[in-house]
């Protein structure tokens, strides 16, 4: 089965198959990757102060982190739901500022960074629970949080898809699962590499990656099946890795005032959160 930019391709090995069910795919995937809209903003730290300030930062003292660290146990928490905003928007970035042509190295970026996305949503959320005794009273949370750890969507999407993703070729490789989903394709021929060139950059390995997709998907019937899957899957992991980083900046956002983190503009300037 071909999938245009996320599987094995027809036709020459530089270029994808012209069929129009592989183009179909290949606009569906290109589409939705391209609005997976994170928005990071930082809330209320992220305010602009005069029209020509470009950067800025909030910052304290070594004494007073250290303080913060031993008094404010909120500090730790949000060091900790900041890595994983941290993570979630770097495979963002890393989906916006990829080539969208069909070359290999560009479709390899786009689809590694969607399963990693993927994966590192399940261990954010994860992450989140786990600091809900610390930060449940700080504003926001109630708001932006626990409506995401009630939503039966999204209770369903962690502990399926996301969590088999994760476990069975993001953060593990020796899973068997993806043998077997290349047992279950329906496919006429496979490819297992595709590029141009001679280096080893310019390749991507198609074939375990299509697999993990069928396996975390559960695939079992045919293209169809598969396009109408992956267009629910990915719309729904946008709007879930939109929901999650919105969350964080403004909780985040709210600590870092209470605790008095000095924003310090581009020409030096202080002024508190």
């Amino acid at each position: 089965m071909a999938l245009g930019g996320i599987g094995p391709l027809r036709g020459s090995r530089e270029g994808l198959g012209k069929d129009e069910a592989t183009r179909n795919v290949r606009r569906i995937i290109r589409r939705l990757l391209a609005n997976l809209g994170l928005g990071s903003a930082l809330g209320l730290l992220r305010r602009r102060r005069s029209a020509g300030q470009a950067s800025w930062r909030a910052q304290l003292e070594r004494d007073e982190v250290r303080s913060l660290l031993s008094s404010d146990p909120r500090l730790s928490a949000i060091l900790k739901l900041a890595r994983a905003a941290n993570a979630v928007l770097f495979c963002h970035t890393v989906l916006l500022n990829t080539d969208q042509r069909d070359k290999m190295p560009d479709i390899r970026q786009r689809i590694n960074a969607f399963l990693y996305v993927s994966a590192i949503l399940f261990e954010a959320i994860e992450l989140a629970k786990t600091q809900s005794a610390l930060l449940k009273d700080v504003d926001g949370w109630q708001e932006e949080f626990v409506p995401l750890f009630r939503d039966r969507n999204v209770q369903q999407l962690t502990a399926t898809i996301l969590k088999r993703i994760r476990n069975q070729g993001v953060f593990h490789f020796g899973d068997d699962e993806i043998v077997q989903a290349v047992q279950r394709m329906e496919s006429d021929h496979f490819v297992f590499v595709a590029g141009s060139g001679q280096s080893s950059g310019g390749a991507y390995y198609v074939l375990p990656d299509e697999a993990l997709l069928h396996a975390a998907l559960g695939i079992t019937g045919g293209e169809e099946d598969l396009r109408k899957r992956l267009q629910q899957f990915i719309s729904r992991v946008a709007k879930l890795a939109a929901a999650f980083t919105r969350a964080a900046d403004r909780v985040i956002s709210v600590v870092l005032h209470e605790q008095g983190w000095r924003v310090v503009g581009a020409e030096g300037e202080t002024e508190t959160t």
